[in-house]
């Protein structure tokens, strides 16, 4: 499960660059991963032993780790759902 700041009408960005640089990212995801994600990057992700365990390991340890973890995830054939966050 990830938690999305897109699903959240609220919710505010720092600036639209910021904004921007989500919706390229996203959009990325959409044409190599074949899924419509709405925050691929976002920090707050859930998920289940087994999921972790047909994952890994994780190799890496920045901010890259949101990328792959979320390619990860999709190449395993795991679903991901999205619920808003702010």
């Amino acid at each position: 499960m990830y938690g999305s700041r897109r699903l959240n009408k609220k919710n505010k960005y720092s600036s639209q660059t910021y904004f921007l640089g989500g919706v390229f990212i996203n959009t990325l995801f959409r044409i190599i991963l074949r899924r419509n994600l709405t925050d691929s990057i976002t920090g707050a992700k859930v998920m289940t032993r087994n999921v972790y365990n047909k994952i890994k390991p994780i190799k890496t340890d920045g901010f890259e780790i949101e990328a792959e973890l979320t390619a990860k995830i999709v190449g395993a054939g795991f679903g991901i759902k999205e619920v808003a966050i702010t």
